[in-house]
């Protein structure tokens, strides 16, 4: 049950570990985080799919339930950015055409090659995802 917390915690820990030149996963700067984080929203803005930018160098993953279920980014602003245990945390105002309204959310960057982008309630429930798996299960 905790195992997969634990496995995902610790694989934070070791994305921020090490200094340049030594081991662990490297740890964007805040420019390459801020330039992945903007080529991502570009892309929803565009009205592309979160996969469209997987396939660029650096590699970008970007998990984000609102993009994928199909809502529409008119626009968005990086109000703030943060220093985490390796990953860097930017704050995001974004405005929406569909559902319309505007949402202040964060993003957690995590990596260079693969960038790993994570919306942080996107984050939050998978680290739950034990404790609320988001569904009953019949047993038998």
């Amino acid at each position: 049950m905790k195992i997969r917390w634990i496995c995902l915690v610790a694989a934070i820990a070791a994305a921020g570990c090490g200094a340049e030149g030594k081991s662990g996963a490297p740890m964007p700067t805040g420019q390459e985080a801020r330039a992945a984080l903007e080529k991502a929203l570009d892309s929803w803005k565009a009205g592309k799919p979160p996969s469209s930018i997987a396939d660029q160098t650096p590699k970008i993953d970007v998990v984000d339930s609102q993009w994928k279920a199909g809502d529409v980014l008119e626009s968005y602003s990086i109000v703030n950015e943060k220093q985490g245990e390796g990953n860097k945390t930017f704050g995001v105002k974004l405005t929406l055409k569909k559902p319309p309204g505007s949402k202040d959310v964060e993003y957690m960057v995590l990596g260079k090659d693969p960038v790993r982008i994570y919306r942080d309630e996107d984050f939050t429930r998978m680290l739950n995802m034990d404790n609320n798996p988001g569904g009953s299960r019949s047993r038998r």
